[in-house]
């Protein structure tokens, strides 16, 4: 009887140490909104750094004063190092809108992100033909967010990818638009309202790719416990002045054949690695801080711009 007692207790006290194990791992479960890397974008104006209303001496426009500057990118591609496969984050989840206005949206936060090393990043400014054809199907709710954020073009089907309006010349009275993105009429028959596809002008493609490769050739490190960061500059003194020179005051630059492909391929040169945090501690992503979602995967909040 005493042998059948203390097989009993050592039975319960064999499945309460199973019990406590299996606690231990569910406590050390990866949490669904754990972030697997993300990407800051820091804007400045040539050696300055970038806020909005304030004024910049730029090469070739004088004094500029910024009262909006938006952009946006898709189509993230993480290149592998050591062994481990190239990884591009669907379209719809690398979509984001960057917003001077809403500092939320200096951070894009990924997941989804196979465990391994990388040292490379690419991603596109703007949509691709490619999404673009596909139709607002494919597109899902990137139209939305482009629309909450004022990123569309309205009176036609597609995307704005910039947004850049202030004054220049040192005089607020000379003020500008610069809103930069594809345009024309496509084979699908979307583009430039009110024309038909043979009447209308080609379509004019100014999305770019853009690859950086990380510092000294550094890696981040994708794992159950890190958060590695990629720090990115934007230089929005690159948008009038780079492989091409812009004078503002010749006019507006909005829907135009010649000069809005000319900012496209500033833009391209604006983005630069600045430093990355290869293996930073792991956390979850932050809740949405209220100025709108840049990426339409987030929950969405009422959007005042």
């Amino acid at each position: 009887m005493k042998n059948f007692k203390f097989y009993l207790l050592a039975a319960f006290a064999a499945l309460n140490l199973i019990s406590c194990n299996d606690n231990d791992d569910a406590d050390e479960q990866v949490s669904e909104n754990k972030v697997d890397a993300y990407i800051q974008f820091e804007n400045v104006f040539s050696d300055h750094d970038f806020n909005l209303n304030h004024d910049y001496t730029s090469a070739n426009n004088g004094v500029l004063n910024i009262t909006a500057l938006k952009y946006m990118i898709t189509d993230i591609t993480f290149y592998g190092s050591n062994g481990t496969a190239d990884y591009t984050v669907p379209t719809q989840e690398s979509f984001h809108i960057i917003d001077a206005s809403c500092e939320a949206t200096d951070y894009k936060y990924l997941t989804g992100i196979p465990d391994g090393t990388y040292n490379k990043i690419s991603f596109r400014y703007g949509v691709s033909e490619e999404v673009f054809e596909l139709g607002t199907e494919a597109q899902g709710d990137m139209l939305v967010a482009a629309n909450e954020f004022g990123m569309n073009w309205g009176w036609t089907s597609g995307y704005q990818f910039l947004k850049y309006e202030g004054s220049y010349a040192g005089n607020a009275a000379n003020t500008f638009k610069v809103h930069n993105g594809s345009h024309g009429s496509s084979s699908t028959g979307h583009g430039t309202a009110n024309k038909s596809v043979t009447d209308a002008p080609s379509r004019i493609d100014n999305s770019k790719l853009i690859t950086l490769a990380f510092s000294n050739d550094a890696d981040i490190l994708v794992s159950d416990n890190t958060s590695p960061k990629v720090h990115l500059k934007i230089d929005v003194a690159n948008i009038f002045n780079s492989t091409n020179l812009i004078d503002i005051s010749e006019g507006n630059i909005i829907i135009d054949a010649h000069k809005s492909p000319k900012v496209a391929t500033n833009v391209a040169t604006m983005f630069s690695v600045d430093h990355i945090h290869g293996t930073t501690a792991v956390f979850d992503i932050p809740e949405n801080e209220g100025c709108g979602s840049a990426n339409p995967n987030e929950e969405t909040t009422e959007h005042d711009h």
